[in-house]
């Protein structure tokens, strides 16, 4: 269920890309409209992203973007995915960096079940 609510977000965005901010007004929206849309799914939508409410969020959100200085661009695929393919790529050699502090929690936990050893816990 979460791939069909995925790919619905997905396409809610393209449209509103291609259908809504390309023509100024809702006549020449629904008259541009996509055919793969039945007209009263269109007819919600142009009517949902038209309220104040949507408007002043999606502005908010476009502030919030342009502030960022490392964009995510890997679509629905996480770092540890890439990383995990990396890993299991033979013909790739690359080492894979750990995270910076790895080796320092791993002595940490080290330490404290020698410590649990001596203690007998």
């Amino acid at each position: 269920m979460e791939a069909v609510n995925y790919a619905w977000r997905i396409y809610k965005c393209r449209t509103k890309q291609k259908y809504f901010y390309a023509f100024a007004t809702n006549e020449k929206r629904r008259a541009e409209r996509p055919k793969t849309l039945l007209e009263t799914y269109f007819e919600d939508l142009l009517n949902y992203w038209n309220l104040p409410k949507v408007q002043e969020e999606s502005e908010t959100n476009k502030r919030n973007r342009e502030k960022l200085d490392d964009i995510h661009t890997m679509g629905p695929n996480s770092y540890a995915i890439l990383r995990h393919k990396l890993e299991a790529n033979p013909e790739i050699n690359i080492k894979v960096p750990e995270h910076p502090n790895a080796s320092n929690q791993r002595d940490a936990t080290s330490d404290m079940s020698q410590a649990n050893d001596h203690t007998g816990e």
